[in-house]
């Protein structure tokens, strides 16, 4: 009897054991996943008023050396989400080539030195290249609507810090008699320097400039043009576009061959595909619904391992980074600080939960600011 209570007792031994040991195998592996989403402008207009006009000008000096056609720049820059219009459009573009220009060519020389092991000079000669510089000047300027929005905002302020104000001389223009306002302008002048490869002789140098000059010239302007246009486009996308970002994201996941090892995955496979297929312009709660079954099966496993033991606590961690994660680009950060003051009341690692709660006041700020509650604005294609 003694015998068997004692096998007995080795054997729920051995099962506490194997259950501690295979608990205590739990590990994480990061698994990432693509978010795509929008660059909220530092200015934003009613849908309806998103539209865009742009007008390119050039110098007598610059038109016989423009190396494209004026329609093709204004082609090239656009406003991202916004539509281009010639009528009457809410921010009008207009670029200004005044010249380009070209010093003479001139030829430099350095001394080439080879050494041995203890310093001594092996080798002496110099060497020679051709070297010229081009100079672009330009002037973009950005002029735009009154914003309607921007004006209510005017108004509420100036009522609020003066209550004798009339309301009549405060309110808003209307958009139909608006004028162009807040024109800013943008330099366009950029500076380039060209050096040809180098020879041993001058002569070699100069003869090779010689060859390749017209064919540098013209790679050198139009690198002058395109540089003009980039920065007008980068100028007014900052201001005004939409422009989709991509953001390569985490997901902690179960490695273990278990049973919540699989289910783990299932979820990332799931995040992956919905977030791959989302559409950057479409209403972000629909995506939301579809990874509802994911947000659930990941909340779950909070009060499915509630022990303070480590592995417990580290699947608990995993829940939390990833609903923080998931709820950030679903556009909730109200519920990613939630999960990120999750992450530090679970104590397996607080700098994530930290870093949560930061990111999503961020966000907030943003929206605040930009009075949008989401990064998937509908767009003009």
């Amino acid at each position: 009897m003694k015998k068997t209570i004692s096998l007995l007792a080795l054997f729920l031994a051995s099962i506490i054991g194997v259950q501690a040991q295979k608990k205590a195998k739990v590990d994480l592996d990061s698994y990432r996943f693509n978010a795509t989403f929008q660059r909220l402008p530092t200015t934003v207009y009613p849908f309806e008023m998103r539209t865009f006009n742009v007008e390119v000008e050039t110098s007598s000096y610059f038109t016989p050396k423009m190396p494209v056609s004026s329609s093709s720049v204004v082609d090239n820059v656009s406003v991202d989400g916004w539509k281009r219009s010639n009528n009457n459009a809410t921010v009008k573009i207009k670029i200004h080539f005044g010249d380009f220009t070209q010093t003479t060519p001139t030829i430099k020389s350095r001394l080439y030195e080879t050494k041995d092991d203890k310093g001594n000079i092996k080798e002496s000669y110099t060497l020679y290249w051709a070297e010229t510089s081009f100079s672009g000047r330009g002037m973009g300027s950005v002029s735009r609507f009154v914003n309607p929005l921007e004006a209510a905002d005017t108004t509420k302020e100036e009522v609020k810090k003066n209550k004798f104000l009339d309301a009549t001389t405060t309110a808003p223009s209307s958009t139909t008699d608006s004028k162009y306002t807040d024109e800013r302008t943008l330099n366009l002048n950029f500076e380039y320097v060209f050096k040809t490869k180098e020879f041993k002789s001058s002569r070699e140098a100069e003869s090779d400039y010689n060859v390749n000059g017209r064919t540098v010239f013209s790679t050198y302007i139009n690198q002058y043009v395109n540089d003009a246009v980039s920065e007008v486009k980068s100028s007014v996308n900052y201001r005004f576009g939409f422009k989709p970002q991509v953001e390569n994201a985490i997901l902690w996941i179960i490695a273990d061959k278990t049973e919540e090892g699989d289910a783990n995955k299932q979820a990332y496979d799931a995040v992956v595909a919905i977030f791959k297929n989302a559409v950057i312009d479409e209403d972000i709660n629909i995506t939301a619904k579809k990874l509802q079954p994911v947000i659930d099966y990941f909340e779950s496993l909070k009060t499915k391992y509630p022990d303070d033991d480590k592995p417990s606590r580290k699947i608990r961690y995993s829940a939390y980074y990833n609903l923080a994660q998931i709820y950030y680009y679903l556009d909730q950060p109200e519920k990613t600080i939630k999960e990120g003051q999750g992450l530090v009341e679970n104590d397996y690692d607080k700098r994530d939960g930290h870093y949560f709660v930061k990111e999503a006041g961020k966000l907030i700020e943003l929206f605040n600011k930009t009075k949008l509650n989401s990064r998937h604005q509908p767009i003009f294609k």
